[in-house]
């Protein structure tokens, strides 16, 4: 006990000079709080770095994910695309759709003549520009043309 009551008043001692303690001019002096801001500064840069390329990579996270997403669609997609070409009667229908290709026993029937080149809507007579004013041209049109 005697050994410990020893080391408490040396510290105590050490803590307690005169008025202030040790510790405390220590704590208040102005060189150990710039050099408190400088390592408080040069931490949040360091932390702020670490955040900022945190979010870098769950953004590129996030966009791998998605573009992983539409390559699964893409690949979906392709699959049905190899099944169909796969089935027997895909050559066929490509020969006939985009060659004109028939089968040996099959009649090939053309016809030849002329598309109708009238849209298939009555046409309206216009009315002259000369002879009515605007309104009065107008007025005719909706009133008197039925």
């Amino acid at each position: 006990m005697k050994k410990i009551l020893k080391w408490y008043n040396l510290f105590t001692a050490f803590i307690m000079d005169g008025k202030k303690g040790v510790i405390f001019k220590f704590l208040s002096a102005k060189s150990f709080i710039l050099y408190s801001l400088v390592i408080f500064v040069f931490l949040g840069f360091v932390f702020g770095r670490a955040y900022y390329k945190n979010y870098q990579l769950k953004n590129e996270i996030r966009q791998n994910e998605e573009e992983y997403q539409k390559l699964l669609g893409e690949n979906g997609d392709l699959r049905a695309l190899l099944e169909r070409v796969k089935s027997s009667d895909y050559p066929e229908k490509i020969g006939r759709s985009n060659f004109n290709l028939a089968k040996a026993d099959e009649k090939v029937v053309v016809l030849v003549g002329e598309l109708p080149k009238d849209s298939g809507q009555a046409k309206k007579p216009v009315l002259e520009s000369n002879k009515y004013s605007n309104p009065l041209a107008w007025w005719n049109y909706f009133f008197k043309h039925n």
